[in-house]
C-alpha cells in the first residue's frame, strides 16, 4: 500500500517536487529532491555529522548510464550535503540514500513507499505536458 502526505509545493500540473512557490515541504526541514526546469533533479540531506553521504545505485543510475557504483553527494560547510544530477527524462524513480553505509529513505521527501524491502523514496520529474 502506498500512502502520501501533503506537499507544500503541488500545482495543478502535478509537479510535486518542483519548487514553484518558494516553499518548503510540509514539516520537512529542506527542499529534497527539487527538480528543476531543465530537469536535473537536486538531492539534499543535513547531517552534520556523517562522514559519507551517497544516492544509492537503481533506475536512476541506469537512466543516466552511470554504472552500479553510488554517487557522492558533497558536503557544505553548514552541514547540509548536496547531490545535482540529470536531466533526467519525465518518470516516477525509486530511490535510496545511503549515510555511513546505512541505506535510508530521503527524510525530506514525504512520497515514500515500501515492498518487500526497505522503504523508498519517490522522485516524480514531470515532462512538458500531461
Amino acid at each position: 500500500m502506498m500512502l502520501h502526505a501533503q506537499q507544500a509545493n503541488v500545482n495543478l500540473d502535478y509537479n510535486p517536487h518542483k519548487d514553484t512557490e518558494g516553499l518548503i515541504p510540509f514539516s520537512a526541514p529542506l527542499n529534497s529532491p527539487e527538480v528543476h526546469d531543465d530537469q536535473t533533479v537536486t538531492f539534499r540531506l543535513n547531517a552534520p555529522n556523517a562522514g559519507k553521504v551517497e544516492l544509492n545505485p537503481g533506475a536512476i543510475h541506469t537512466i543516466l548510464d552511470l554504472g552500479r557504483e553510488p554517487l557522492a553527494f558533497s558536503k557544505g560547510e553548514d552541514g547540509i550535503w548536496t547531490l545535482t544530477i540529470g536531466p533526467l527524462p519525465a518518470d516516477i524513480y525509486a530511490y535510496h540514500l545511503r549515510v555511513d553505509g546505512v541505506q535510508i529513505a530521503d527524510p525530506n521527501n514525504s512520497y515514500a513507499a515500501f515492498t518487500a524491502m526497505p522503504p523508498y523514496s519517490q522522485l516524480v520529474v514531470h515532462g512538458d505536458g500531461p
